[in-house]
């Protein structure tokens, strides 16, 4: 029993340390490597979870563990205690997590936006790369990749030619590196846990990276002050 006491003990404060030291430490970081940063956060990100339920499966086992014990005459007491212990160490750290994220909230901002872009979408299309290009009936520059489909604001298609190339390859660079697929995950994350701090911010980590990650693919095949012109209106 000891020695799963002492696993449960190093996995609470696995998952307290990546929850707390993740957020502070790799925030902002990977600008050059932003491909290296998604599969860093990720991976820990897995690695969080798995230690959590490896955790409360060994909490778990706890419970037939002292049943068997209660049956063959152990004392009553001492085995309710030891059934316990690891239930207590789990609450504790939901508890010390609890406090990670209220210390550490104001760090960081969630930002969320939704908008039914079929409704939004006007008449006219067109094939760029063999994605579908959309206008959106939309005020301002605005740019998303979804499904195969490129969706751009009118004052975005009517960018000069340079500078629309360079906002359609970094769409395109969304679709091709399955940006998408990422997003869901981590949408997923921050549904299932949203009032961890480590769920906010893996999912505002993840946006901020693929955005580098389609610049860099865009700048494969388009000038790079072409597509800064372009950055600057889409912020």
């Amino acid at each position: 029993m000891d020695s799963q006491l002492i696993g449960i003990l190093l996995l609470v404060e696995l998952v307290l340390l990546i929850s707390s030291a993740a957020p502070l430490s790799l925030s902002g970081r990977f600008q050059a490597a932003p491909n290296l940063g998604i599969l860093t956060w990720f991976f820990l990100f897995f690695i969080a979870i798995a230690a959590t339920v490896s955790a409360v499966v060994i909490a778990v086992g706890f419970i037939f563990q002292s049943y068997f014990e209660l049956q063959s005459g152990g004392g009553l007491l001492e085995t309710l205690a030891v059934s316990f212990a690891p239930w207590l160490l789990l609450g504790f750290g939901g508890v010390l997590l609890a406090i990670t994220n209220l210390r550490l909230a104001p760090y960081f901002e969630a930002k969320a936006q939704d908008l039914d872009l079929d409704l939004l979408a006007t008449n006219h299309s067109e094939r760029f790369e063999g994605a579908l290009v959309r206008e959106l009936s939309l005020p301002g520059y605005f740019a998303l990749a979804q499904t195969n489909q490129i969706f751009l604001s009118t004052a975005a298609l009517r960018l000069p030619i340079e500078q629309k190339q360079a906002v359609l390859w970094h769409e395109l660079g969304h679709l091709r590196l399955g940006h998408s697929r990422l997003r869901a995950i981590s949408a997923f994350a921050l549904t299932l846990a949203p009032w961890f701090l480590v769920s906010r911010v893996f999912d505002y980590e993840l946006q901020r990276l693929c955005e580098l990650a389609a610049d860099n693919y865009a700048l494969r095949k388009v000038d790079a002050q072409a597509l800064r012109k372009a950055r600057r209106l889409f912020l």
